[in-house]
């Protein structure tokens, strides 16, 4: 899919978990902090190769879902296989 991304994410943690990110407070390795780091990073590149100017790249926020067992994963990983075959229903397709 041209318009969006879909990623996987394994974050490993030794002992506590990351505690939850507040205001201004970023927490090193919690998801929100790694998403805005990703989003800034691969924004910037964009910037300096000339591929957006001030354009906004993302939209706000990003959705998440736990992948908890094996046949969730599974699942997901077929959707994502199967999400570029259906780029002609999405609704911001345009035939080039």
């Amino acid at each position: 899919m041209p318009n969006h991304l879909h990623g996987i994410l394994q974050i490993r943690t030794e002992g506590d978990a990351p505690q939850q990110e507040r205001f201004g407070k970023p927490v090193p390795g919690s998801l929100p902090t790694l998403m805005r780091s990703f989003k800034s990073a691969v924004t910037r590149e964009a910037r300096l190769r000339g591929l957006a100017t001030h354009v906004a790249l993302w939209q706000r926020g990003y959705h998440e879902h736990v992948i908890r067992n094996q046949q969730d994963y599974l699942r997901i990983a077929q959707y994502m296989a199967d999400n570029p075959r259906r780029w002609q229903q999405d609704r911001f397709y345009v035939a080039v």
